[in-house]
């Protein structure tokens, strides 16, 4: 059941990818590291005052609609460190915009789903060694979880991406990754269940 509640997921988020791409082409691609990073420290920032206000919010879009958020820049970042033939980096794209106008739809999306692909495997493998422990965690826990993968990411991109002991940044995208699937997974079921979300 998680795996299809996790394509579902992902399904959602890859096809809000696609009608942003559709709209504004691979604009994100301009983006430098740092730069997503701030836009995943932005949106959980906002989940986290929501969480803190009871989800008081003077725009429409709520907690779900910024883990989708968090799930595509995080999509993005590991797209742009693990295809960097595809999406190049942010100066290189500002030397030669045509690099933005050369990706398509279709490509940028293919390269989505392989990434997702590893998520996916990635959160199988940890659920097994976990035993769904995600499931009976409060979901403040999910996000100071996710917020600290961020700030680990803000903390290595300031140590020029180099890390000794720990895990690099790739490790924490896909973190990010499942724990924002496992919010909204969070999130729909108890919809479902009649709470409020």
């Amino acid at each position: 059941m998680l795996e299809q509640q996790f394509d579902s997921i992902i399904s959602g988020c890859r096809s809000l990818f696609e009608k942003k791409m559709g709209d504004y082409g691979a604009t994100w691609m301009f983006f430098r590291y740092e730069s997503i990073a701030d836009q995943l420290w932005i949106k959980i920032r906002r989940v986290r005052v929501l969480e803190t206000n009871g989800g008081n919010a003077l725009i429409p879009e709520g907690r779900e609609e910024e883990f989708v958020g968090i799930i595509n820049y995080a999509v993005i970042a590991l797209m742009r460190l693990k295809m960097p033939e595809l999406f190049p980096d942010g100066d290189r794209v500002m030397l030669d915009t045509a690099l933005v106008e050369n990706i398509g739809v279709e490509a940028a999306s293919n390269a989505y789903a392989k990434i997702a692909e590893e998520a996916k495997a990635l959160m199988i493998k940890k659920n097994h060694d976990y035993g769904d422990a995600w499931r009976s965690m409060d979901p403040v826990s999910i996000t100071d979880q996710i917020i600290i993968k961020i700030y680990r990411i803000k903390n290595i991109l300031k140590n020029g991406g180099k890390v000794s002991v720990s895990e690099n940044i790739d490790a924490q995208l896909f973190d990010i990754i499942n724990y924002s699937v496992f919010a909204l997974i969070r999130a729909r079921e108890g919809k479902e269940n009649g709470e409020r979300i």
